[in-house]
């Protein structure tokens, strides 16, 4: 995928995949600590839930930090259609 972005020259999105997948990482060794904390710490709860919970907040954190970082670096767009001359009736045309 990484080398597809580079070839193609879709640095942004190069940038937004390495940082989402940092973040995905890091929730996921993160999750498997707390899952671990809390098994030891005897308390009775569903562990595969919290697992899974905290690996999707700190995995939405980071797509959020990537989108935002993307927002910031990526060119403003302009909701205006383009217009083209053709389309545009004026003095000089003859209907």
């Amino acid at each position: 995928m990484l080398v597809y972005f580079q070839r193609n020259r879709l640095n942004g999105l190069t940038f937004v995949s390495i940082v989402a997948g940092l973040f995905g990482g890091l929730a996921f060794a993160s999750a498997a600590l707390f899952q671990l904390i809390e098994l030891k710490s005897g308390w009775g709860t569903n562990w595969h839930s919290v697992l899974e919970q905290s690996w999707g907040f700190i995995n939405g954190v980071g797509i959020a930090i990537a989108m935002g970082l993307a927002m910031s670096r990526s060119p403003k767009l302009s909701d205006d259609p383009p217009v083209k001359r053709w389309t545009e009736a004026g003095p000089h045309t003859s209907c």
